[in-house]
């Protein structure tokens, strides 16, 4: 008696297919190394990184142990020094970064500006005659008062 045979007689629960196991199904064992192969090389790569970036602070750590000790041993005048002589720095160096942008937004800005006034440069030279200066004459001033007129004051009218 066979299984379906049993069932049917029984009325049991029905029969459930197998699923593909991984037996069943064609591995591509060549793609499947290849991916473990370049996630190997970039765990290599990341432990390589993460050993440079250790030994990096284990000498920083050094070198400020080795500083702290100098700071405990010294007198309280040196250690002001030193504090002033700090701080000093660390504004030189943000005044050093300051100017290098200054400088690097000069520039920009230079050649944005020599760009815009090629544009209004003509093309050809005028036949005007640019050597004489226009006539400016000033339409604020009235003729018939003088232009300097002497005020009084009064010592009750400043306060």
């Amino acid at each position: 008696m066979n299984a379906q045979m049993a069932q049917t007689i029984f009325a049991a629960a029905p029969v459930v297919k197998k699923r593909n196991s991984k037996e069943d199904q064609p591995t591509n064992y060549k793609s499947t190394n290849e991916s473990l192969v370049k996630r190997n090389l970039m765990y290599k790569q990341q432990l390589v990184q993460a050993s440079k970036t250790i030994e990096k602070l284990r000498d920083e750590n050094v070198a400020l142990r080795q500083r702290n000790q100098e700071l405990m041993d010294t007198s309280d005048e040196r250690k002001l020094e030193l504090i002033v002589e700090q701080r000093v720095r660390s504004r030189l160096a943000h005044a050093a970064v300051l100017n290098k942008k200054l400088v690097k937004i000069l520039q920009q800005t230079g050649s944005e500006l020599t760009g815009l006034f090629k544009d209004f440069e003509p093309a050809e030279p005028s036949n005007l005659n640019s050597k004489r200066m226009p006539k400016l004459e000033l339409s604020c001033l009235r003729r018939n008062r003088a232009p300097f007129q002497p005020v009084l004051f009064r010592a009750s009218s400043i306060r």
